[in-house]
């Protein structure tokens, strides 16, 4: 009598617990706030999937039927969750084993009670797990804070300016504007600032030595330099006009 009762529990207590449910807990623990591990997706995503997997089931008890319900069964599941918006892929998996696993099909009420259990009670379950995990985590981090004091406040951001040489720049707006009205300005642009950069390169080296390298002079190199590129670009402008 015993050995009898126990080999009818023996389908039933497997079902509380399918391998679907491994990736229930990581997307419940491990990225609680995916989208698709959302309290809706996941209660809603397992209704209609094993509901999927249900009427196949029975549409081949009652017509004798082969509809290949592995291959329907999660394509159909998959369809029917994107449809009312509840995409959650354990429930596409729970669905793939009631159509694969004889013991799920032969749960109480035609294989029906695989969809209270372990479709919405272990769906249940493991939500109300994450909420009681979630809740315990909140209260100790507060009680952590409220016994480490007042956080020290942050450092202020230190911000590094750095300012092309006004030489430089003079020199590439220059070429820009006068690339407007040639040909080819790329090519413009590169013998342009190439000769330009010649040019101040050999600047710098006649002021330095005109300066004996003095810092407090170096200064001058800048506005001298500006003088020049001034008096280069009013003569480059005449030849173009």
């Amino acid at each position: 009598m015993r050995r009898a009762l126990r080999a009818q529990l023996v389908p039933l207590t497997r079902c509380w617990r399918v391998g679907s449910f491994a990736s229930v807990c990581t997307l419940l623990f491990a990225s609680p706030a995916a989208p698709l591990g959302i309290p809706w997706n996941m209660v809603v995503g397992h209704a209609v999937s094993v509901g999927v997997a249900l009427l196949v089931h029975w549409t081949e008890l009652l017509s004798g039927l082969d509809l290949h319900a592995q291959v329907l069964v999660p394509s159909a599941a998959i369809a029917l969750q994107m449809q009312v918006g509840a995409v959650n892929p354990p429930a596409a998996a729970a669905a793939e084993i009631f159509a694969s696993d004889p013991l799920a099909q032969r749960q109480p009420l035609y294989g029906a009670f695989f969809l209270v259990a372990p479709a919405l009670v272990g769906t249940a379950w493991s939500l109300s797990v994450q909420y009681a995990t979630a809740r315990a985590l909140a209260a100790w981090k507060a009680r952590r804070r409220k016994h480490a004091g007042p956080e020290a406040p942050a450092p202020e951001p230190t911000v590094k300016v750095s300012v092309v040489d006004p030489a430089v720049a003079i020199c590439v707006v220059q070429a820009i504007e006068g690339a407007a009205y040639v040909d080819d300005p790329l090519s413009y642009l590169i013998e342009t600032l190439t000769a330009d950069r010649r040019r101040l390169d050999l600047q710098k080296r006649i002021l330095k030595r005109m300066l004996s390298i003095d810092p407090r002079q170096v200064a001058q190199v800048s506005r001298i330099q500006r003088v020049f590129r001034a008096h280069i670009a009013m003569r480059r402008m005449r030849t173009m006009v």
